[in-house]
């Protein structure tokens, strides 16, 4: 069994012992590879002082969470990888996390990405962005929660998103659906891929029995959750090809006019939003357009 966990690095020492120490104690062997996205604090030494075992691909500029994530799956496909685990640097496993998603794979081979349930860093409470998206009835299967309450849970269940935390992936989803799509620096990769997925009939699936450590405590700033929140929804709606009615010239032009007529209302908060979403359609344009062409095809693609 060949498993290669692929995490990217950027200015995390908060968390490295952690992580890797974790990664260490795994009952499965694994093979883990960084990336890191040119950190300059130190961040390389320390893994290759404290954890010789981890591979590590250096970036000379910050890539991004897809990019870079791109580059440790080439790197674990090439060197044949029977499943692929990308999992955060703020982010932990437990000594039988492995184990237990190889073999509800082996037993459930339907489902192209899997992830465990994410708890915060006290392990008495579940993450709120994982919480947000399972109590959600469009993406996650209701009987989730039922099933929790009657005590009757089930091995895996049914979800259309959980965010890339923790994916536990076979490499036949890397060959269908390849990488990260590179139009998206930081955040919405995650939403794309899954999007993707959806498209190509790959099951994604959600393990209560199986659980990680995310602790985000340290990374949320006012800055990012403006981002997460609100910028990255429009260029994740365009590329969506699931989205079969996407015209991006007709969106640029409601774009314009709600920029305009918000900036005549003085009203800050959504013309801050729009203008945003009228610079990523000029920015992307040609881009989006190859990347839902690109993407309704099977292959490696962005690798």
């Amino acid at each position: 069994m060949n498993i290669y966990v692929i995490i990217v690095t950027y200015k995390g020492h908060f968390w490295y012992e952690r992580c890797f120490s974790s990664l260490r104690a795994s009952i499965i062997p694994v093979k883990t590879v960084v990336i890191d996205n040119a950190s300059n604090d130190g961040t390389i030494e320390y893994i290759q002082n404290n954890f010789p075992e981890v591979t590590i691909l250096p970036n000379n500029k910050n890539l991004g969470f897809g990019k870079a994530n791109n580059i440790g799956i080439k790197y674990a496909i090439d060197n044949n990888a029977d499943y692929l685990f990308l999992l955060n640097q703020d982010a932990w496993i437990e000594p039988n996390t492995i184990q237990q998603l190889v073999e509800l794979h082996k037993q459930h081979k339907e489902y192209g990405i899997i992830s465990p349930m994410h708890l915060t860093a006290d392990k008495k409470s579940l993450d709120d962005a994982i919480l947000r998206f399972l109590n959600d009835y469009k993406h996650t299967d209701r009987a989730l929660f039922e099933d929790m309450y009657f005590n009757r849970l089930r091995d895996i269940y049914d979800t259309k998103y959980v965010n890339a935390a923790a994916w536990f992936i076979p490499k036949q989803t890397i060959e269908t659906l390849g990488g990260f799509d590179p139009i998206f620096f930081h955040y919405g990769e995650d939403d794309n891929y899954l999007h993707r997925a959806i498209y190509h009939n790959i099951k994604i699936g959600i393990a209560p029995h199986i659980t990680i450590v995310h602790d985000k405590r340290k990374r949320l700033n006012e800055g990012e959750i403006f981002f997460d929140k609100v910028n990255k929804f429009p260029l994740v709606n365009y590329v969506n090809i699931n989205n079969s009615h996407i015209n991006i010239k007709k969106e640029k032009q409601i774009a314009l006019l709600k920029l305009i007529t918000f900036a005549i209302r003085l009203n800050k908060e959504k013309y801050k939003y729009y203008k945003y979403q009228y610079s990523q359609l000029r920015m992307y344009e040609k881009d989006i357009a190859v990347s839902r062409t690109t993407n309704k095809t099977i292959g490696k693609h962005w690798l």
